[in-house]
């Protein structure tokens, strides 16, 4: 093999290896980027937002989104504290388990805060919006009724 031959090789070998790590780097349990884990409960890694299976999606409705936004940040902020500190009581050489608990505990009775405060924004939603209906991919759609 000669010494050309080798280093193109060795610079393909890279560039695949970066690639593969850039791309993997985008999946995973890893923060959503909003506050939290981004799984299951809303989009965009938006937990408990506007998403997919909350029944969120676009309404086009600022103003209840920019209230609900402010009346639940104190929350969304003490969940993503509490998700640190377990954070780092997991990753300590000696687990306090206890302590794990506890903040689990915290963080599920805090989701459950924060769970009711997103079904009175919804319910007020519908209560201003009685004809919006969604449809496909959560996308509002005329009634077929």
């Amino acid at each position: 093999m000669t010494k050309k031959t080798l280093i193109g090789l060795i610079l393909t070998l890279a560039l695949v290896l970066t690639v593969s790590a850039a791309y993997a780097q985008g999946f995973g349990p890893g923060d959503g980027g909003f506050m939290g884990r981004g799984h299951m409960m809303g989009g965009g890694g938006q937990m408990m937002g506007r998403g997919h299976m909350m029944g969120g999606g676009p309404r086009w409705n600022t103003d209840l989104d920019s209230k609900f936004a402010l009346e639940t940040a104190k929350v969304r902020g003490e969940i993503a504290q509490k998700r640190i500190e377990l954070d780092a009581v997991l990753s300590a050489p000696a687990v306090d388990e206890a302590k794990a608990l506890a903040l689990q505990a915290d963080i599920h009775k805090l989701m459950g805060d924060l769970a009711q405060k997103k079904l009175a924004a919804d319910l007020e939603f519908r209560k201003k919006n009685p004809d919006w209906r969604p449809g496909f991919n959560n996308c509002p759609r005329q009634d077929v009724d």
